[in-house]
């Protein structure tokens, strides 16, 4: 099908041309139905329309379209790494926070037995539990010094906004984890026990301040 600059004037002799809306162009219809130009400086010896002016025409429409095609492109690239690098940020925040809440969770299975050991006299396990939870505590620091917050995680943006009382607070239970362990190189019952809960509520004194409540259903020890 021709174009609709190039309009179809069927049914009408050679003698009777009409001007097209270029005012270039003048056709007719011969008896085969095919376009024809009355002007012969764009026509073969045929009067048909020249090939070669229908390819400047498609190069002129190519060459207007490279532009937009181009700036698509560079849209189109430029989505696909934003889309890219937020995946891989969400990758990694996700990791950061399963590898804090992986460190509170030996914590937890590192203390639980302390005191039933107390009950049964394990001094000499006290202590193999007091150096383990020292190693530990030792890592706490480095597993928040990245912010890394989601809606699974129960830290507070406090942990960065207030950093040195936190610093603070996780000083304070290294220092407890290693009055507890000399306390049960004494083999002393009541002195232990002292040092144990101690322990226990320089946990719950960071936690109070930097950690979310607890949500049915979820881990207590969610990083």
């Amino acid at each position: 099908m021709w174009p609709d600059v190039f309009p179809l004037i069927r049914d009408r002799p050679l003698s009777l041309p009409l001007q097209c809306h270029s005012s270039r162009w003048a056709y007719g219809s011969n008896e085969t139905g095919h376009p024809i130009c009355i002007s012969p400086r764009h026509c073969d010896t045929r009067g048909r329309i020249r090939e070669n002016l229908r390819g400047k025409s498609t190069m002129k429409i190519t060459l207007s379209i490279l532009p937009v095609v181009f700036i698509l492109l560079i849209v189109a690239s430029f989505s696909l790494k934003v889309a890219a690098q937020s995946e891989g940020d969400k990758s990694e925040t996700k990791a950061v926070i399963e590898e804090r809440s992986e460190l509170m969770r030996s914590i937890r299975d590192t203390f639980r037995p302390i005191r039933p050991m107390l009950m049964a006299g394990a001094f000499e396990i006290i202590i193999v539990k007091s150096r383990e939870l020292a190693n530990l505590a030792q890592e706490i620091m480095p597993a928040f010094s990245k912010k890394a917050l989601s809606n699974k995680s129960r830290a507070k943006d406090e942990i960065w906004k207030n950093r040195s009382q936190f610093t603070q607070k996780a000083k304070k239970l290294a220092a407890a984890i290693a009055e507890l362990e000399q306390a049960a190189k004494t083999s002393d019952t009541e002195k232990t026990g002292g040092r144990i809960a101690g322990v226990l509520a320089a946990c719950k004194n960071c936690h109070r301040s930097f950690r979310k409540p607890k949500t049915k259903g979820e881990d207590k020890y969610q990083g």
